[in-house]
């Protein structure tokens, strides 16, 4: 059962574009890019940045590409990001560059954002996450898509707000593109403690209560909760291909929910 889900923040930062260099290195907002492809100028000298670095790369046709480890941006930590890995090289290389310079002289690999935010996190959540996602750049301007998972007590506004202010000293611009709201029903609510108290007495099975930087259909309604039905020791396809769940897991959670709904609803 998950009771606490992060607020979801999706934004651009925006700058200046730079007729000294084109990077084309996109990927989805929800996940930390395992590949970072370059092929622009001074490619000796990133190559030997990012030896210097110790990254990874491989060559790919007339350029590069910068490797790393895709996980899903909530878990960002886990991961290793090929575009913030491009970045830190390409900022050795062009120093004058104020915007990549947010990469490779601020933020760097810490997609806790404590470099950018300060130590952001409260004891119902944890930590906050920071994806930097894609680094595009072209004469027209300079664009970083970032995915953040805010933790549930921390003030929204009063974060971006500072994320605003210091984007600026590196000539960004904050962009604005999708917001979801945090999910948070306390541990010790009646609702947790019931279904909690169910799915143990049908299981036999002592997992506690969950926090996610993930979003699930319980923020649609207020004082609402995720609850199954991943039973333990089950494999878990979730998201991939030939995604699937057994027959048997699917009744024995029918039988969690029929008994939580007579808990909660009846006498």
């Amino acid at each position: 059962m998950t009771y606490a889900e992060k607020g979801l923040q999706q934004s651009y930062l925006v700058g200046p574009g730079s007729t000294e260099l084109t990077v084309d290195a996109k990927s989805a907002f929800n996940a930390v890019p395992a590949k970072a492809f370059y092929n622009g100028p001074k490619l000796a000298d990133v190559k030997a940045a990012l030896d210097d670095f110790g990254f990874k790369y491989e060559t790919t046709g007339d350029g590069i590409t910068v490797l790393g480890k895709s996980v899903h941006a909530m878990l960002a930590p886990q991961g290793t990001n090929a575009v913030l890995r491009l970045g830190m090289a390409l900022s050795k290389v062009f120093p004058d560059n104020d915007q990549l310079g947010f990469i490779g002289k601020l933020f760097k690999e810490d997609a806790t954002g404590t470099n950018v935010l300060g130590d952001v996190k409260d004891e119902a959540s944890g930590h906050l996450t920071f994806n930097i996602s894609s680094l595009e750049i072209n004469a027209k301007e300079t664009r970083m898509q970032i995915d953040i998972r805010i933790p549930v007590t921390v003030d929204h506004d009063k974060l971006i707000d500072q994320l605003s202010k210091k984007v600026t000293e590196y000539g960004l611009t904050y962009a604005h593109f999708d917001y979801l709201a945090p999910l948070y029903v306390p541990e010790d609510s009646e609702l947790v403690k019931t279904l909690m108290r169910v799915y143990k007495t049908l299981t036999g099975d002592d997992t506690q209560p969950q926090v996610s930087g993930g979003a699930t259909y319980a923020r649609t309604m207020n004082q609402c909760v995720a609850f199954g039905a991943m039973l333990p020791g089950v494999p878990d396809f979730m998201h991939q291909v030939n995604e699937q769940w057994e027959l048997e897991s699917m009744y024995k959670a029918m039988d969690i929910y029929a008994e939580a709904v007579k808990e909660i609803v009846g006498d």
